[in-house]
């Protein structure tokens, strides 16, 4: 397929899929009239392909090749988008918040687009996801969608989980704010010894906290808001700042631990199921409302 133009809308019918390229440098739609998917549109380049043009109807869209898809434009589709290989990246006004969700098995880039708070509704995979400053919100973690990422995002923005469970099962370097709303949870950790953020990252948690670690892991900042922390895995969770969040704490096994300065002296108090050890503490006399 070569470069195609044409001043009519493109239609992919259900159960269709148009590909774009076979892993080339050719295989394009130049045209600014809508692209109407109800099937999958796949995009396969070894090169960098613009998708200018707005992509509406319910099928999914796949980034496969080694290349780079930009999407410029607000897109309407609300199937799934997967990225297999190559990067799909989001620059100016590009949005694909109506999608149901990205599975991110490559790279996903956000730092180009213009929206600092861009949304998806879902998001899991193994890939990159560079934020470059922008906050990355998920609206709805797990709305029938995986929600398990084990890849890492970067840069010098955060994530915000907007409604559903999203469990971060790698270890995650955005130095951003880390946001969990109300009604929603964040887990770090899905057992095993994966799943962090960086300790830059400042914790906004109206929500729910989850820590699910095999291993010991040390949340140095500080962690605030109105929702509830629960230590869930068989590992050690260390506490070392003056936490603020003023949710209960719930520790189902494991231990959660207080460390020099960590307090979690404003939550509404301690339902101890596991370990709670302060013996670290540079408090002799570290306080909490309740404990059960």
């Amino acid at each position: 397929m070569g470069t195609n133009t044409t001043t009519d809308d493109v239609t992919i019918d259900t159960g269709a899929m148009l590909e774009l390229g076979t892993g080339g440098t050719s295989g394009l739609i130049v045209s600014g009239q809508p692209i109407h998917n109800n099937g999958t549109l796949v995009v396969n380049h070894s090169d960098t392909v613009t998708l200018n043009q707005i992509i509406d109807g319910n099928g999914a869209l796949v980034q496969a090749g080694v290349g780079e898809t930009l999407i410029t434009a607000a897109d309407t589709y609300t199937g799934a988008t997967s990225i297999t290989g190559g990067t799909l990246a989001l620059a100016g006004n590009g949005s694909i918040a109506a999608s149901s969700g990205v599975h991110a098995n490559s790279v996903f880039d956000l730092s180009a687009t213009t929206n600092t708070a861009p949304s998806i509704t879902a998001l899991d995979g193994t890939g990159a996801i560079i934020l470059g400053a922008n906050t990355l919100n998920l609206t709805n973690a797990n709305s029938g969608f995986g929600n398990v990422f084990s890849g890492v995002a970067s840069g010098t923005g955060g994530l915000a989980v907007g409604a559903g469970t999203e469990i971060l099962a790698g270890d995650n370097t955005y130095t951003g704010a880390t946001t969990v709303n109300q009604g929603a949870t964040l887990q770090l950790g899905n057992g095993g010894t994966g799943g962090r953020i960086s300790t830059s990252s400042a914790i906004h948690n109206n929500g729910a906290l989850v820590v699910d670690h095999s291993d010991a892991v040390a949340l140095t900042q500080g962690i605030d808001g109105t929702g509830n922390l629960t230590q869930q895995g068989q590992g050690i969770t260390t506490l070392s700042a003056a936490n603020s969040y003023t949710g209960a704490t719930t520790i189902t096994a494991g231990t959660l631990a207080l460390s020099g300065d960590g307090s979690i002296a404003t939550s509404s108090g301690v339902h101890d199921n596991g370990v709670f050890d302060v013996s670290g503490s540079s408090s002799t006399t570290p306080s909490i409302a309740a404990l059960e």
